[in-house]
């Protein structure tokens, strides 16, 4: 029996966004009483989230944020949640189980819960969502079986938690922490992690959780023997489902206690695990940046979960739930919005302003009485330094200091109440912008882009080293550009700003090189009217656009959410080796945005001016469901040119966001070179196989053309000298690549050191043959520990020479 949903058109919001992160899909706030900047980490947040291998997680170009309820309570009503934006489909699968803890900012009473439901699965069933509210207790999460918080490090593949299973028989797990209280099969034999060969039926690392201590705790709501349940299937509604349990009287919280709410995908009625359709996936945000983490997932299907065991596994992502709640005792102070600190060129002072309020609906005194701004430099374990915030008529204010080029700072707020409690912002992370000579640049000029420029545009190209100003930092600047000879504009779903003015000064000074891939880079300029260009346009002088053609895709309503078809120009220096990968493979080619970043088709044709050449064509209209070319087949036009100017700069315009190709019948990701060194092909409908092959990819082969990486007599230019080439990337998590050139026989040595002069690790020492070279770090010291975020000196030994260079870890 289902039951009612609670009926919602009040946003009543506790936590709310703080835009103080480098990456604005990842800027929330967090309400962690107590918190300093210690206990949290940053990896997560630095750059968006990829899609898993299974499937399993779906980036979101755009963050969602569902939240409403209404419920006519005693006291103070208010929704709860953790304050991060939707940006992750997450999956799960018939039998798996999602929950979701949280940590009660004061007393409250729980009374109604919200499960936000992105996608319902496609197999033709009608399944159902069982909902529960567990109280952990002290042994229970997020407390291991020593009392103590699980580290940080028990995430994803470490993440095992382990799981309830049979005396003598840990083949079988059954995931219900209650199950003294079963009635049914398999009884009250069970235990927890007594595993007969103390590391599960999969073997592998044995989980941090000792025999007999339950995850979960005490089954709260609901109070009576009805399950509470949402009914999925293709009809049902997404979005934000309310399981309402006033009629249980709520459950009660004390301040600081967790409570945990465990979503089943219940098996009556389901599909079979193994189709692929039968995936239900629930709108999810990335906490990498919370400790402890709020995520737990149960894996249904034996030896699946990312650890490479069934059970219960800790996520770097947590589900969004919201709690309607009546709020009982005094809070703490309440952060409504914090001027952002983006990663900047300047050295100077900056200016902070926050807004703080705090209430109590204990009926005792209210107000913030003082706050503070918080720091440490290039490091979290770092001291930790504070400046008195002031308030004034416009809110709580401070002058935070100017550090040195290079310099990176974390830094987070916290606020007290006259009640003694305090509350603290989540640690937030900015640099003073370091240019790095004889490195491309690459403006990263869309919001919301769940991919990074790092992993899914240029890792392996030109060696993958190129600096990257986010637009989070800001529009380009005349003092940015002056330092690079190459600049890549990725616009996908932007741009945010446009900076013509600044690249035309840099373009005119000779011998650049401008590259932009965007399908909504022109139409910001021209109002999405077609239109002429000429000499003295920027568009005409420096990419060589003569005409536009804009959203040549749009036919009528929903066909943003189509494929169009593309095709490469067999021969072309640029198009030609993906002309030849696509017949030699029988395949077509597809800009697909819907598939591949949850983005939208706008794509553009462009008439390409006297000089410049056409690398790929477009078809007007889009693909039907058995990928032909609909509405009208016959017109096509050019969708990626490229030329030379007579000052010798070089430039490429691709009318589409290059990450969204795929190829079709057969799934290959032309648009992500590199990935891992391969193209990845989805097989079968949710599942990654790598293959290895030539990258064709179109920006891979305008940086090859560009880069004028061919000669005439295919002899290989060596190095005249011993240098550094940077690593890449940086900041970096988990890995970086240290790079070198050399151009003589030595023998080298290369170390990893501290900022106080310490050996961390010793990467490579022996002999090398002139050339250049690359050596990985994984962040792991001489002893086999994974070492702390911050920042790191790498020193480069040969022939009585050392070079050094300075590098970022962010966990």
């Amino acid at each position: 029996m289902t039951r009612k949903l609670i009926v919602f058109c009040l946003a009543l919001s506790f936590i709310v966004s703080l835009p103080a992160k480098d990456v604005k899909e990842s800027s929330p706030s967090v309400r962690s009483s107590g918190k300093d900047l210690h206990e949290l980490s940053l990896d997560g947040n630095i750059s968006p989230v990829a899609m898993s291998q299974d499937g399993e997680v779906i980036p979101l170009a755009n963050p969602v944020i569902r939240r409403a309820f209404n419920n006519n309570a005693r006291g103070l009503v208010d929704t709860l949640d953790w304050g991060v934006g939707g940006t992750v489909n997450f999956g799960f699968f018939p039998g798996d189980i999602m929950v979701e803890w949280y940590k009660a900012p004061t007393d409250l009473t729980l009374y109604g819960v919200g499960v936000d439901v992105y996608v319902w699965n496609a197999d033709g069933t009608t399944p159902a969502l069982k909902v529960e509210v567990y109280r952990p207790g002290s042994s229970g999460y997020p407390n291991g079986s020593d009392g103590a918080t699980y580290s940080s490090t028990v995430v994803d593949g470490a993440g095992w938690l382990g799981y309830a299973h049979e005396a003598g028989n840990d083949s079988v797990d059954y995931p219900d922490p209650g199950w003294t209280t079963w009635t049914d099969p398999p009884g009250s034999d069970l235990v927890w992690n007594d595993f007969t060969n103390a590391n599960g039926a999969c073997g592998g690392t044995a989980p941090p959780v000792a025999a007999s201590q339950p995850l979960m705790g005490e089954k709260v709501l609901p109070a009576g023997l009805i399950d509470a349940t949402i009914t999925g299937g293709a009809d049902a509604a997404t979005g934000l489902h309310w399981i309402d349990f006033t009629d249980d009287d709520g459950a009660e919280f004390a301040s600081g206690e967790w409570f945990g709410v465990a979503v089943t995908y219940l098996t009556a009625g389901a599909a079979d695990p193994s189709n692929p359709d039968a995936r239900i996936g629930l709108l999810s945000g990335d906490f990498t940046s919370y400790v402890p983490r709020p995520g737990t997932k149960y894996y249904d299907i034996k030896c699946d979960g990312t650890s490479g065991n069934h059970g219960w596994h800790v996520r770097h992502y947590s589900w969004r739930m919201a709690y309607a709640v009546e709020l009982t005792g005094d809070m703490p102070p309440t952060f409504t919005s914090v001027s952002a600190l983006p990663t900047t060129l300047s050295t100077a002072d900056r200016s902070l302003i926050a807004q703080i309020t705090d209430t109590n609906p204990s009926g005792g005194d209210a107000g913030v009485s003082s706050a503070t701004f918080n720091y440490q430099l290039d490091s979290l374990t770092a001291e930790v330094m504070q400046i008195s915030l002031t308030e004034t008529d416009t809110g709580w204010v401070c002058t935070v200091p100017g550090q040195a080029v290079g310099t990176g700072v974390y830094w987070n707020l916290t606020a007290f109440d006259g009640g003694g409690l305090n509350n603290s912002t989540m640690v937030a992370f900015y640099t003073i912008f370091e240019p790095t000579a004889g490195l491309s640049l690459v403006f990263n000029n869309q919001t919301d882009n769940p991919y990074s420029p790092g992993t899914y545009y240029l890792d392996g190209l030109a060696g993958g080293q190129y600096d990257v100003w986010q637009s989070e930092y800001g529009a380009m600047s005349d003092e940015l550009l002056v330092n690079y000879t190459t600049v890549i504009e990725l616009a996908g779903i932007g741009p945010d700003y446009i900076n013509d003015d600044e690249v035309k000064a840099w373009w005119d000074g000779g011998d650049k090189t401008y590259i932009v891939s965007s399908d909504e880079w022109l139409g910001v300029r021209n109002g999405w009217a077609n239109s002429t260009y000429a000499a003295g346009d920027f568009v005409y002088d420096v990419l060589g656009v003569a005409a536009d053609y804009n959203d040549v895709n749009y036919g009528t309503s929903g066909d943003q959410s189509k494929a169009s078809r593309l095709t490469a120009v067999s021969g072309d220096a640029v198009g030609g080796a993906l002309a030849t990968f696509l017949s030699d493979s029988s395949l077509v080619l597809n800009y697909d945005p819907k598939s591949e970043t949850s983005g939208s088709n706008w794509l553009d044709l462009v008439d390409p001016a006297p000089g410049y050449t056409v690398a790929m064509n477009g078809y007007v209209g889009v693909i039907d469901s058995a990928t032909q070319v609909v509405d009208d087949t016959t017109e096509s036009g050019a969708v990626a040119i490229y030329g030379q100017a007579g000052n010798g700069g070089k430039s490429a315009f691709m009318a589409f966001d290059v990450v969204a190709l795929n190829t079709a019948p057969l799934y290959y990701w032309v648009g992500a070179p590199h990935v891992n060194d391969y193209y990845a092909t989805v097989y079968p409908q949710y599942g990654y196989q790598f293959l290895p092959t030539v990258d064709c990819g179109p920006l891979s082969a305008i940086l090859t053309w560009a880069g004028g990486v061919a000669s005439n007599d295919n002899e290989i230019s060596l190095p005249n000298r011993f240098a550094l080439k940077g690593n890449y990337p940086n900041p970096f998590n988990p890995s970086t690549n240290i790079a070198y050139s050399i151009d003589i026989h030595a023998d080298v040595n290369i170390r990893v050191y501290s900022l106080l002069g310490e050996e961390i690790a010793t990467l490579y020492n022996g002999n090398v043959i002139p050339g250049t070279h690359e050596i990985k770090w994984n962040g792991i010291d001489n002893t086999g520990a994974a070492v702390a975020s911050g920042v790191y000196i790498y020193r480069v030994e040969a022939n009585n020479q050392a070079l050094t260079g300075k590098m970022m870890l962010l966990k």
